[in-house]
């Protein structure tokens, strides 16, 4: 061996066999695995100048890395080696001989070295014992090789799970990691942070109970172990694949891939679609793996928040619809039932119940109250579940069948719709066929009335007159009891009397009648002929208010007294002597000047919010204040009379009587001044001041001593600020101090709103690092920086380096706003809206300067109980204009649209009547301002710890949310692709735009639209193009701009229009009122259509597009039209051969009827078929001649005798006296 590594020595790019003290690793060498699968050295991504030292697979290409040493730390120097310590420990130290990586400490008295095994495992080993020191395989990365472990062991503690990378391109470990569970069975877990993202189920000896295609035909590779000591470990092992792995994704998805030769391919990925997200349909809810998935109540269980669930937003899952009254052995109507669902991935929160058999479990969970579900499975038993059913999934194929307790009523319900259902049907099928019969009994008697007609008209009778029916029922009283003269066997005699006053006599035939037809016809003839000739036929015998406050005789004198003060001194003198050296002249009048303002009697010379916040966050010029009017006014046009007025002198005659209270306790006269100047706004900012004056002098301190725990002014170096303390705002509505959550030992520094109960933080200072004695304080160090030390006196968060040579001090203004001033200029040497939380405050800014590089957002906290940065971060973009977007870590994951003056153009309900809060300016320096303004009640703006911005106002009892986003999952970014759009439907789904056809219609199918869509038609553009070549644009309306959008400068639509259609990078256009002409020369990415408002976008395509729809509009309108031709054809075919048959029938009818009635002797009569047959189908043959009623034809009858026959084609009546005559 050792001429071997003096031959590795001479070639420095060489494959070391093993790493020594006298042998180290540097950049540019590998150490090789010796079946020659795996490769250790240096390597760097993109060709950056960061090196990590890591594990790949030798020889393919691209590389795949399967650990890395030093994830967090890379080295950018090209001396960085791997060397062996004296102390036998593996060190990556870079060209300054720093430890940037290590193995730990390691004790090997006779030295070590390091080797690559075969199974792709970096081993430290004792060069005597050749004992393993340490091992890569017991610090996982982000892959997991075969035969290496993930464990957990409960004695130890020890966990072993898989960590993904932060990207790609970044090793670092990102949001996701996998353990196994230490529940018995165990199941597989992605945890996002704290939060589960992905379970496979539990273990069923060779399979997962959560991943369907792992069947009984399935051969796992995966091998699960537990024990009784509380240990588990989890492997697998390939036995068809030399190459494999199990890589935990930077997205959060779990792979198993295998390599073929050519390519890796993935055997195994969960989640595969958005059912495997963990409890994505909430407690009692399952998902249902459809196109697209949709969450289900199981039976017994409604929706918890139907609005929500409408919305597509399932997390609130389900709630018990009858609730459970559960005795172990209760029978009969009080018994629990359980209900059966098959295909079901077991929900999560399962106890594993010792059971031999179903029947056992089913027993088990029946006579314990707390079982609300069981499952017997295979190569697991009996599990039992007492908690809520969550997670919970239910495939078309597999899975598992999982019993539901329910109450027995709810069984009866479902007995109930099967009886409403079958009742309904039952009843529908009466009315239909009762409908049906009645149709064709009508039809019936039509066509009974129309055949006595017939026969009666063709009978001849000389004078014959029809009724209609209502005619002989006006003339009888309806057939009245009155009228009837008597009954007869055949019917009943009714008298009458006609219109023209003719009486008369009507029989009617009854239903029941036993005379026939041809009687009732013979009847009719007879009588005829005894000039009695009147016949009816009938079927039978159907839609910003301030308040005038009135201060009071002090509260007036104050007023006065100020205005006097802004007049001589520009208000300077109404500062306390103490406050003199730590107040800027200039910064008091501006400050007092704007309090005058805000008290003018008229509201036209008041400013508004606008103006007010541009007054305290500029240094623009301030109109002068007119003198304030101390009288009651009843109406803004009456002057005030003059014994209602007092003039400037009372005013301080009375203010030097107010200043006499001092003689009273400290505390009082604060009360007084509170009392008297209520509500006020503008005044209570000036008797703030004042109040901390009071509070500060030696008279507060010998009344009241050095009491912790109660308000103070300010923060300075002489009065630090302690645990127990708080600094209120001058106006009441915020507050400074030390909290913690949920009654930890961690204390932050934080704001929040006073007096609002729970409490609502809006900013904290030391989030990453709270303090955790009670000696810590808040205090303004020898430079003017503001610190928070710890009791050990370390610096636990700061301002940063502040330079104020006369000393410094810290507020809380009205707005929420910590700010650090210098005593002596009133500068504002730092603040905390301008080191923002996940809390924007009304006039605190989120803003960018493309000049300055500087960002200014939200970032949310990493939970409601951990106030350090979370995941999402809010920004304003620097797009012309802009817009506000959500970040998940370096990913989009909400935009809001452009803005548009006064909204966002991607929330639709910021419609023309919406009166928006937002304000949003950017100028020609590429800096971009983004504030809301608040209307009379708290508010704030919010990014939670999901990634979701609310608006909320408090309404005096609770927050109420006036904004939310994403409000759905259409609000994802990206969530269809390119050129997808997302309709707003329950649920929401995705749809290409017209001219396009999903990228993966495979995937598409599957409900995962992130792959987009595709144009179907390539575009031939030439910007001046007519004709068949030019292209088109297609409208569509009510849409949520796309991302990537370019400003154009455009004079109106029309413009706008054309712009692009001679720009062919150009591929839509929008003109939106408030922005402009919007166009995208790049892919249109997260799109979104609104069941109403949206703008509209307008599409470019070739015109084949829309020749495409011409013919397809024409082949449906033909298509349609022959459809409709050949129905019609049917249906007068139908109803042509209906009146021959029923002619035909009536004819035949007619004519036997009336030469039965003839009495004709020997007349006998043939069917048509004995005819037919006789003449051979009247042939020519056995024609005999023409006549002029027909044709005449020999024929011969079955029994032998000879006849002549007319064809048929001449009249009846003709045809009745040729018979007569033959006769």
């Amino acid at each position: 061996m050792g001429k071997k590594r003096i031959v590795l020595l001479l070639f420095i790019s060489f494959s070391y066999a093993e790493i020594t003290k006298e042998s180290p690793l540097s950049i540019g060498q590998t150490l090789s695995s010796s079946n020659g699968v795996y490769e250790l050295g240096f390597f760097s991504f993109n060709n950056s100048q960061n090196q990590y030292v890591g594990i790949w697979f030798k020889g393919i290409i691209p590389r795949v890395v399967v650990w890395v040493a030093n994830r967090e730390k890379p080295v950018t120097d090209s001396a960085a080696n791997l060397v062996i310590s004296s102390s036998g420990s593996l060190l990556l130290i870079n060209g300054k001989h720093d430890v940037v990586w290590s193995t730990g400490e390691i004790s090997a008295s006779k030295g070590s070295h390091a080797e690559l095994s075969d199974y792709g495992n970096l081993m430290v080993k004792d060069n005597v014992t050749g004992r393993t020191l340490w091992e890569s395989f017991e610090h996982l990365g982000n892959t997991l090789l075969p035969l290496s472990t993930m464990m957990y062991n409960l004695v130890t503690g020890e966990k072993r799970g898989l960590s993904s990378w932060k990207s790609y391109t970044d090793p670092s470990p990102g949001d996701f990691w996998v353990q196994i569970t230490p529940q018995v069975p165990s199941q597989g877990f992605v945890m996002r942070g704290s939060t589960p993202y992905y379970r496979t189920g539990p273990w069923a000896k060779t399979r997962y109970t959560g991943i369907p295609q792992m069947d009984e035909s399935y051969t796992s590779p995966f091998s699960l172990h537990q024990d009784v000591n509380g240990s588990g470990y989890f492997s697998y092992f390939e036995r068809d694949y030399k190459l494999s792995r199990i890589m935990l994704t930077s997205e959060g998805s779990m792979k198993v891939l295998r390599y073929n030769g050519l390519d890796w391919k993935s055997s195994y990925e969960g989640p595969a679609n958005s059912c495997d997200i963990y409890g994505v349909c909430g407690p009692f809810g399952f998902c249902v793996i459809s196109d697209p998935p949709k969450c289900k109540c199981f039976k017994g269980f409604v929706p918890k928040s139907i609005e929500e669930w409408k919305r597509g937003n399932w997390t609130s899952g389900c709630a018990r619809r009858t609730e459970l009254h559960c005795q172990g052995n209760s029978t009969g109507k009080d018994a629990n039932v359980f209900h059966t669902v098959p295909n079901i991935k077991p929900p999560d929160f399962y106890e594993y119940a010792n059971s031999v058999d179903a029947e056992g479990c089913y027993q088990s969970c029946l006579h314990n109250c707390s079982c609300l579900a069981f499952a017997y499975i295979p190569g697991i038993g009996c599990l039992m579940w007492s908690k809520d059913l969550m997670d919970t999934m239910q495939f078309s194929a597999g899975g598992e069948i999982l019993s539901i307790r329910l109450a027995h009523s709810e069984l009866d319900v479902h007995k109930r719709k099967m009886t409403i259902v079958a009742s309904t049907v039952s009843l529908t099928l009466f009315v239909i066929l009762g409908f049906a019969t009645f149709g064709f009994w009508r039809n019936r008697v039509k066509h009974h009335e129309d055949a006595w007609r017939n026969d009666l008209q063709s009978q001849d009778v000389p004078g014959l007159e029809f009724f209609e029916m209502n005619t002989i029922q006006t003339a009888t009283s309806n057939f009245s009891l009155s009228n009837k003269l008597g009954h007869g066997g055949f019917g009943s005699v009714y008298k009458g009397k006609l219109q023209d006053g003719r009486e008369i006599a009507v029989k009617r035939l009854s239903s029941s009648s036993e005379q026939g037809k041809q009687e009732f016809m013979n009847e009719i003839v007879l009588i005829s002929k005894l000039q009695h000739r009147n016949l009816v036929s009938s079927g039978t015998a159907y839609f910003i208010v301030f308040t005038w406050f009135s201060y009071g005789e002090e509260g007036k004198a104050l007023l006065a007294y100020v205005w006097e003060c802004w007049c001589e001194t520009r208000g300077v003198n109404l500062l306390d002597q103490a406050l003199d050296d730590s107040s800027h002249p200039a910064e008091v009048g501006r400050c007092v000047q704007i309090g005058l303002l805000c008290v003018q009697h008229q509201p036209a010379d008041r400013p508004n919010t606008l103006e007010l916040l541009s007054m305290l966050t500029t240094t623009s010029d301030l109109p002068l204040p007119k003198q304030p009017t101390f009288a009651v006014h009843t109406r803004n046009d009456e002057p005030p009379s003059n014994d209602l007025m007092i003039t400037v002198n009372e005013m301080t005659e009375i203010l030097r009587l107010f200043w006499r209270k001092q003689s009273r306790p400290v505390a009082q006269m604060v009360g007084v001044l509170e009392m008297e100047l209520g509500t006020s706004g503008a005044l209570k900012v000036l008797i703030m001041h004042f109040k901390c004056s009071i509070l500060e002098t030696k008279s507060w301190r010998q009344e009241h001593g050095n009491i912790t725990g109660f308000l103070i002014c300010g923060i300075t170096k002489e009065s630090p600020f302690s645990i127990g303390q708080t600094l209120s705002s001058s106006n009441g509505v915020y507050e400074l101090g030390f909290f913690s959550l949920n009654n930890s030992q961690n204390q932050y520094l934080g704001i929040w709103f006073k007096s609002i109960i729970p409490q609502v933080v809006v900013w904290v200072a030391n989030r990453e690092k709270p303090v955790t004695d009670s000696a810590a304080n808040l205090g303004i160090s020898s430079n003017g920086s503001l610190l928070l030390s710890n009791g050990k006196h370390g610096v636990v968060w700061s301002t940063g380096d502040i330079f104020a040579s006369n000393g410094s001090r810290a507020e809380l203004t009205d707005h929420g706003n910590l700010v650090f001033i210098d005593k002596v200029s009133g500068r504002t040497l730092w603040q905390s809206f301008e080191h923002l939380g996940n809390t924007l405050l009304p006039t605190s800014i989120m803003m960018y300067n493309l000049v300055a590089g500087e960002k200014r957002g939200l970032t949310a906290w990493k939970s409601y109980t951990d106030p350090s940065p979370g995941e999402f971060v809010a920004l304003i973009t620097p797009q012309v204009p802009s817009q506000g977007i959500i970040m998940r870590g370096s990913t989009r994951y909400y935009r809001t649209g452009p803005w548009a003056k006064t909204r966002f153009t991607g929330s639709p309900q910021m419609d023309e009547s919406y009166t928006s809060p937002f304000i949003l300016t950017q100028d020609v320096n590429g800096s971009g301002y983004f504030s809301f303004v608040e209307r009379g009640k708290p508010s704030r703006m919010i990014l939670t710890s999901e990634g979701t911005m609310k608006v909320l106002v408090h309404n005096g009892m609770d927050w109420e949310s006036t904004y939310k986003g994403p409000a759905n999952s259409c609000d994802i970014y990206g969530v269809c692709g390119p050129f997808g759009l997302c309709a707003v439907s329950i649920p929401p789904k995705c749809k290409c735009f017209k001219g396009f056809v999903p990228k993966f219609a495979k995937e598409w199918k599957k409900g995962n639209w992130t792959s987009g869509c595709v144009r179907r038609t390539e575009l031939h553009c030439q910007g001046n193009s007519s004709g068949k070549d030019a292209n088109v644009f297609y409208t569509v309306p009510n849409i949520k701009p796309p991302d990537f959008y370019e400003y154009a400068n455009s004079q109106n639509a029309e413009e706008c229009h054309q712009n692009c259609l001679h720009n062919c990078s150009c591929l839509a256009f929008s003109y939106i009122p408030g922005i402009g002409c919007l166009m995208w020369s790049k892919d249109l990415m997260d799109t979104r259509q609104f069941s109403a408002a949206g703008e509209l976008l307008s599409i470019r395509l070739a015109r084949s597009e829309l020749d495409v729809n011409k013919r397809k509009m024409t082949i449906v309108a033909s298509t349609v039209s022959l459809t409709l031709f050949v129905i019609f054809g049917f249906a007068a075919f139908g109803f042509w051969r209906c009146r021959v048959e029923h002619n035909a029938h009536i004819s035949n009818d007619a004519w036997r009827n009336f030469l039965q009635s003839q009495d004709v002797p020997g007349l006998e009569f043939f069917e048509m078929n004995a005819i037919q047959t006789a003449t051979n189908n009247f042939s020519l043959s056995n024609k005999l001649g023409p006549g002029g009623f027909g044709s005449v034809y020999k024929g011969k009858l079955q029994d032998g005798r000879e006849i002549a026959k007319l064809s048929p084609g001449f009249g009846m009546l003709r045809r009745r006296n040729r018979e007569a005559i033959d006769l």
